[in-house]
């Protein structure tokens, strides 16, 4: 059996091979703004510089600090805590600020702040609680060589997961992080 195209077919052939590659082309420029859409944040959030509302830490290493963490409610806290050097770092974009051992029963707290949000975890023992800024008054000072802050997150809920029980406590935290 031979196969043969007239002039007209392979017009033809040749016409849908040209609008197939034009669709793809489109579609590979709808993938690339699909692409730079998901790099976008999420709506309701604000990038920073947009507002004073998440700072931005440029990258570093931290050799000295603390936090006085006060916490009352379900647990409590009254503690001057150092800053754990080795699980302290900003790379940028995100931010994790350790005081004390995370999982620990001495007091911890962890300070994190993403291009998007700044959180505020304490615990002691197994109780923890963890709040967004957003919930909170206080803010930070960021300068080339340290990170200091405060925050009052009121009515946070918390956890204890030995008991299953869930309540509420109220935080204050002063820190500083030096690089």
């Amino acid at each position: 059996m031979q196969f043969r195209l007239s002039g007209v077919s392979l017009l033809f052939v040749l016409a849908g091979i040209a609008a197939c590659s034009a669709d793809n082309e489109s579609a590979n420029d709808d993938g690339d703004d699909m692409q730079q859409a998901d790099d976008s944040p999420p709506p309701g959030f604000t990038m920073p510089g947009a507002s004073g509302d998440v700072p931005v830490i440029s990258a570093r290493t931290y050799v000295t600090g603390s936090a006085m963490v006060r916490v009352t409610g379900m647990f409590e806290v009254d503690e001057e805590v150092p800053l754990n050097i080795p699980a302290s770092i900003s790379d940028g974009e995100m931010t994790w600020l350790q005081f004390g051992n995370s999982g620990s029963d001495a007091p911890n707290a962890l300070i994190t702040v993403s291009l998007y949000e700044v959180g505020v975890s304490v615990a002691r023992g197994r109780p923890i609680a963890t709040a967004g800024a957003e919930n909170c008054t206080g803010g930070m000072d960021i300068t080339a060589d340290s990170v200091a802050g405060h925050y009052s997150c009121p009515d946070v809920p918390a956890y204890d997961p030995a008991d299953g029980r869930m309540a509420s406590v109220d935080i204050e935290i002063d820190f500083t992080a030096g690089s």
